[in-house]
C-alpha cells in the first residue's frame, strides 16, 4: 500500500505487530455443545422381516421408472415453469446475501475518501510603500487537496462474530434443505395429478361403455317388461342404475375439468393451455414389488425436512454463543492516515501525512435487563427447536413404515383384485360362447359383460393405489435425487 512507503521503521513494526496480533488471535465461540439426538433411534423401522425391492425406492429422477416420456417432459416443464419453485429459489438467494453479510463482519473495514477543491477570487493584500501599509485586493488561485484512508477490526474475542457466522451458515444450509423439500413436493405433486389425470380418463371411458351396455340392458328389458316377463319394479331398477351412471359420469367430467385446474396451477398459468397425456399406458408394477432389499434407518438422512430441522437447530445454537458474547465488552482498533496539501502534487509527501492509532474499549454497564433476557429468550428457542428437531425424526421415522405398510397393502389388494379380473374377461369370454350356442339369455350375457366393467374399473383404481403409495414411499424416503 503507498502509506507504508512513507512510514518511519519505528512505526512500520508497530503496524507489522498490530497486523500479527489481530492474526494471532483465534476466536473462540460460546456456543453451548451439541445435544446428540437420535442415538435411540432403531436400526430397523419393523421387527419383522419387512423387506422392500431396492429397484422400487429412491435414485435420481425416480420418476423415470415410470417410463412415460409425456410424464418426463411434463416435469421438466413444472420444474421450469412453477412459482413456488421458483419463490423458493429467490427465498435462498436472500438467505445465500445475508450469510455473505454475516460473512464480511470477521474482515476489517477499511474506508477511503478523497476531496478536492478549486477556487479563484479576491484575496486581501498588503504592500510596504513609502507612506506606509497599503491595504488592498487581489484576484488569486487557491487549491486544496485532502486524502484520508481508514482502517477498523473488532477484536472477536469473544466470538460473536464467528458465531453469527456460523449460525448464518447452518441457516443457509438449512434453507437449501427446504429447497430440496419444495421440490420434492412439486415433483410428487405433479406425478400424482398426471396419473390422476390418466386413470380419471380411463375411468371415464369404461363408464362411457358400461352406460353403453345399462342401455342395452334398458331396452331389453322393456321388451321384457312389455311383455310381462320383469315387473315394473324391476325395469324400474334398470333405469336408475342408468341415471346414477349417469351423474358418476357427469361427477368424473367434473374432476377432470378440476384437475386440468390444478395442473394450470402447477404450471403457472391461468388457464391450461397444452398437456400431452398417454392413451394407452402401462406401468412397471413389477418394479414396486416389496421383496428383497431390507431398508435400514439410516436412510433417514435423506430426508430434507430432518436436515433442515438439524440445521435450524445449529443455528440458534449459535445464536446463543453471539448472544454470550454480546454480555461482554467490545474491544476495536483504529488506524488513519491524514494528508491535507494546496498542491496535488504534495499529496502524498510524507512530511504531509499524519498517521493516528487507537483502540475502542466499551462494554454496556446498564440496560435493564435486556441483554440477558434476550438470551433467555434465545436458549428457549434453542430447546424449542431441539424437541422439533427430534419430532421430526420421529415422524419420518414412522412416514416411512407407513409408506412401506401401503405399499404393500396396496400390492396385496392389486393381486386379489387382478385375479378377480382375469376370473370375470375368462367368464365373459365364455359366457359370449354359451351366448353364441344358446345356453345362455342375452340377460345373463349384459349381466356378465357389466359384472366384467366394474371388475376392470377396480383394477384400475387398484392400480392407481400402487402408484400412490410408490410416490408416498419415495416422497417420505427424501427424494435423495437433487
Amino acid at each position: 500500500m503507498i502509506f507504508i512507503i512513507y512510514l518511519k521503521e519505528r512505526r512500520l513494526r508497530m503496524f507489522r505487530f498490530l497486523i500479527l496480533l489481530i492474526t494471532l488471535i483465534t476466536s473462540c465461540t460460546m456456543a453451548p455443545n451439541r445435544i446428540n439426538i437420535g442415538e435411540d433411534i432403531p436400526q430397523k423401522f419393523f421387527d419383522r422381516d419387512y423387506k422392500v425391492e431396492k429397484k422400487a425406492i429412491g435414485g435420481k429422477q425416480w420418476w423415470r421408472k415410470f417410463k412415460d416420456p409425456n410424464l418426463n417432459s411434463f416435469i421438466d416443464s413444472v420444474i421450469t415453469r412453477n412459482l413456488d419453485l421458483k419463490i423458493a429459489i429467490k427465498r435462498l438467494n436472500s438467505v445465500e446475501a445475508l450469510f455473505d453479510i454475516k460473512k464480511g463482519g470477521q474482515y476489517p473495514s477499511i474506508a477511503a475518501g478523497f476531496s478536492g477543491s478549486k477556487s479563484r477570487g479576491p484575496v486581501p493584500t498588503m504592500k510596504l510603500t513609502q507612506l506606509g501599509p497599503v491595504i488592498g485586493k487581489e484576484r488569486k488561485t487557491t487549491e486544496s487537496y485532502s486524502f484520508r484512508t481508514g482502517l477498523s477490526y473488532e477484536l472477536d474475542i469473544w466470538g460473536k462474530i464467528r458465531s453469527q457466522k456460523k449460525g448464518a451458515y447452518e441457516v443457509l444450509l438449512s434453507s437449501k434443505s427446504d429447497l430440496k423439500t419444495v421440490y420434492l413436493s412439486i415433483i410428487s405433486s405433479a406425478i400424482t395429478l398426471y396419473y390422476d389425470y390418466q386413470y380419471l380418463n380411463r375411468e371415464i371411458v369404461d363408464s362411457r361403455r358400461s352406460l353403453t351396455l345399462l342401455e342395452r340392458v334398458e331396452r331389453y328389458s322393456k321388451i321384457r317388461y312389455s311383455k310381462g316377463v320383469i315387473t315394473k319394479s324391476v325395469y324400474d331398477l334398470v333405469i336408475n342404475n342408468r341415471n346414477l351412471l349417469k351423474v358418476k359420469i357427469l361427477n368424473l367430467e367434473s374432476g377432470l375439468e378440476k384437475l386440468k385446474n390444478g395442473i394450470a396451477i402447477l404450471l403457472g398459468e391461468y388457464n391450461l393451455s397444452f398437456f400431452r397425456s398417454s392413451d394407452n399406458f402401462s406401468f412397471p408394477l413389477s418394479d414396486l414389488n416389496i421383496k428383497t432389499i431390507d431398508l435400514s434407518s439410516d436412510i433417514l438422512k435423506n430426508r430434507s425436512d430432518i436436515v433442515s430441522a438439524y440445521h435450524k437447530m445449529e443455528s440458534i445454537r449459535y445464536e446463543i454463543g453471539a448472544a454470550k458474547a454480546d454480555l461482554f465488552p467490545s474491544i476495536k482498533l483504529s488506524f488513519d492516515l491524514l494528508s491535507s496539501v494546496e498542491r496535488i502534487e504534495d499529496l502524498f509527501n510524507y512530511d504531509n501525512l499524519t498517521t493516528s492509532m487507537g483502540g475502542n474499549f466499551s462494554q454496556i454497564l446498564f440496560a435493564g435487563g435486556s441483554k440477558l433476557a434476550n438470551l433467555n429468550r434465545i436458549e428457549a428457542n434453542y430447546y424449542q427447536a431441539v424437541l422439533n428437531y427430534r419430532k421430526s425424526i420421529i415422524v419420518g421415522f414412522n412416514d416411512i413404515k407407513n409408506s412401506i405398510i401401503d405399499l404393500e397393502s396396496a400390492s396385496n389388494n392389486y393381486k386379489i383384485l387382478k385375479e378377480n379380473y382375469d376370473l370375470a374377461e375368462k367368464n365373459m369370454k365364455r359366457a359370449k360362447n354359451q351366448y353364441k350356442e344358446g345356453i345362455i339369455t342375452y340377460s345373463k350375457l349384459l349381466e356378465i359383460e357389466q359384472d366384467y366393467l366394474e371388475k376392470e374399473i377396480s383394477l384400475y383404481t387398484a392400480e392407481k393405489g400402487i402408484i400412490q403409495s410408490y410416490i408416498k414411499l419415495n416422497r417420505s424416503l427424501g427424494g435423495n435425487w437433487i
